[in-house]
């Protein structure tokens, strides 16, 4: 599904905390020395802030397993500004800006969150724009920070969203040893989100949600620390396209000595223009941590959609997408799917109708350098086909009309990956970063020839940030 379709029929859980903190965020994550910036006091008032600047450089040799010659190279700038202006810490205006993020004059200034929130004595409630969850998630990602362990993310997921959070077990207590800390305790939240607004003049075209959910959080538990559960339900309706989709999923992750662990899992059903929605992606992944080095593997699953029948047009949607900034490696789910599937249903970079198998490698040599390295191997639940062309040819009458992205023959194996990557920071507020990969082909991307190119990628990156 594309980004739009996506947010139509997915839910978030936003960890709506009375301040902003940094936390752990899973082992999928990596670990981010910057936290929440300093509140700078001025009389009653107080005021926060952050900036960050990216320049990231690309090449992409060849961009699509179709040929040899197209090919990708460019240049992406992006400036990131976040502040926030509080009244004794009670009520807030927070607002989020990114420029030059698509690298283009027309999206040249985007604002990804601007919302009030006031801490009430029960409870904190936030009307505006907003992210739809804390952290990298299969469903969503609030793309903050620098936590995917290849590439880079981007603007998120945000909502139109009225969300009331609170702690129930601390109200039945006196509200002067209440906890109102953001990283610990029980949480219950209750959302409204306006997720697409149609023409003014209607209410049938409008798409909503409510969202309600619960989370525990503790940062040392006994033998465990980072503990992070979390689960939520969502209903989404929109009357036009007679859609009614529920969203259901959770999270588990912890920490226990060397080792943390975590699963990070939804899925979606309903019905949508009289076509059924039934759609699973999860996330598993373990990481054993020593000073100098950490062993991680990771688990993938993105359900994919129904194989095209003869004669029927309502097959259920049951292509799971992950969040676009939720990256699964650095070429062929973010680069080569995407711009093969452009002509059909695009992917737009996420990881979907996909089974992944991810181990990687990280060295530290010194406490500023980083050496990282990973094997992606990914098939695929369900045959790839190019669904427009298909019915094209079907239409046609064309004897075995099933083709894939590049024209080949439908298959599951999409290939190996292999990545890696290199980073030296400088005072936990610099980082330069290299990245590479090689795409070795399968079936899958082989065109009708048989033949499928290997790919090759090289990324550089220069980041500052406070």
């Amino acid at each position: 599904m594309t980004r739009a379709r996506r947010a139509l029929v997915v839910a978030g859980l936003l960890a709506a905390a009375a301040r902003d903190a940094h936390a752990a965020d899973g082992p999928w994550s990596d670990d981010d020395p910057v936290d929440g910036p300093s509140r700078i006091a001025v009389g009653e008032a107080g005021l926060r802030a952050a900036a960050e600047y990216r320049a990231n450089a690309i090449a992409i040799r060849p961009i699509t397993t179709a040929s040899t010659d197209r090919q990708l190279a460019r240049l992406e700038h992006r400036l990131r500004l976040d502040g926030a202006i509080d009244h004794r810490e009670k009520v807030r205006v927070v607002a989020s800006v990114d420029a030059f993020d698509d690298a283009s004059v027309a999206a040249s200034i985007a604002i990804r969150r601007l919302y009030g929130e006031a801490r009430l004595p029960f409870g904190v409630l936030r009307v505006g724009r907003q992210a739809y969850d804390r952290g990298a998630g299969v469903l969503v990602n609030d793309g903050d920070g620098r936590r995917n362990r290849f590439g880079v993310a981007y603007r998120g997921d945000n909502v139109d969203r009225v969300l009331f959070a609170t702690k129930p077990i601390e109200l039945f207590g006196p509200e002067a040893t209440r906890d109102d800390a953001p990283d610990r305790g029980a949480f219950a939240f209750l959302a409204y989100d306006r997720v697409a607004t149609g023409q003014p003049q209607l209410f049938s075209d409008d798409a909503h949600q409510v969202v309600s959910a619960i989370a525990l959080r503790a940062p040392q538990l006994r033998l465990v620390r980072d503990l992070d559960v979390r689960a939520f339900h969502a209903y989404r309706w929109q009357t036009s396209r007679d859609t009614h989709v529920h969203a259901a999923g959770g999270r588990v992750a912890y920490g226990y000595r060397e080792l943390h662990v975590g699963l990070d899992a939804a899925a979606l059903a309903g019905t949508t223009e009289a076509r059924s929605v039934r759609q699973v992606g999860l996330r598993a992944a373990i990481r054993w941590d020593r000073p100098k080095w950490s062993a991680y593997a990771e688990v993938d699953y993105a359900s994919g959609p129904d194989r095209l029948r003869p004669g029927v047009g309502g097959s259920a949607l049951s292509r799971f997408s992950f969040a676009e900034d939720t990256n699964v490696g650095l070429l062929l789910f973010e680069h080569v799917l995407a711009q093969q599937s452009l002509r059909s249903e695009p992917t737009r970079g996420a990881f979907t109708n996909a089974f992944a198998l991810f181990p990687q490698l990280d060295l530290r040599p010194l406490p500023s350098l980083l050496l990282r390295g990973g094997v992606l191997l990914a098939w695929a639940p369900s045959p790839i086909v190019d669904e427009v062309r298909t019915l094209e040819r079907r239409a046609r009458g064309v004897p075995d009309p099933e083709v894939n992205l590049v024209g080949g023959r439908p298959a599951r194996t999409y290939g190996t990956e292999l990545d890696a990557r290199i980073q030296w920071r400088f005072l936990d507020h610099a980082a330069l970063d290299l990245e590479g990969a090689v795409l070795l082909p399968g079936a899958a991307l082989e065109d009708a020839e048989g033949r499928a190119p290997r790919a090759a990628m090289v990324q550089g990156r220069a980041t500052v940030f406070f």
